[in-house]
């Protein structure tokens, strides 16, 4: 099972105008018959991006972290 959870805020006053905060939240469960291949895995990320006048973001700051368990 896989669960994903997100969101994208563009920041329009401040010092941050033009930049979009984003972030989002993996959840991995992956049972199996055998011990060593079942795990349940989170996975957190959080980063700015500068918003552009093309179609694409130019992603300057970002950083992830990874939570586990077996």
């Amino acid at each position: 099972w896989r669960y994903t959870l997100g969101f994208d805020h563009d920041i329009r006053a401040g010092f941050l105008d033009g930049w979009s905060l984003q972030g989002s939240w993996i959840y991995t469960d992956n049972p199996s018959n055998l011990d060593i291949y079942e795990y349940d895995r989170h996975v957190v990320n959080l980063g700015l991006a500068l918003l552009t006048q093309s179609a694409h973001d130019l992603c300057l700051l970002g950083g992830w972290m990874t939570l586990g368990r077996r």
